[in-house]
């Protein structure tokens, strides 16, 4: 994990596992993320919750990470604005 500077060591926590389990090819377990990132699993688990909450993060039937319906829904508007402005280009 990056260096951690003094003050957002959880924001920076949070960031770093929220990314991963959004690059990840296989939905990550709360196990892995821990091991991969030093983390007590305590902690992770407290971190992943937070970004369930605020609907970032959702578990699938396995236990593992996958994008939040926030996500979902944002890159969803994206992508349809995007192809409407496609759309508006070509005609």
């Amino acid at each position: 994990m990056a260096e951690l500077h003094s003050g957002t060591q959880a924001i920076d926590r949070a960031s770093s596992l929220l990314i991963h389990v959004l690059e990840s090819e296989t939905p990550p377990l709360l196990t892995e993320l821990a091991r991969i990132y030093g983390l007590p699993k305590s902690t992770t688990s407290r971190i992943l919750s937070a970004l369930e909450r605020q609907g970032l993060l959702l578990r699938d039937r396995n236990g593992a990470y996958i994008a939040g319906s926030v996500l979902t829904q944002f890159a969803l508007v994206k992508l349809q604005t995007w192809q409407f402005r496609v759309m508006v280009i070509l005609n």
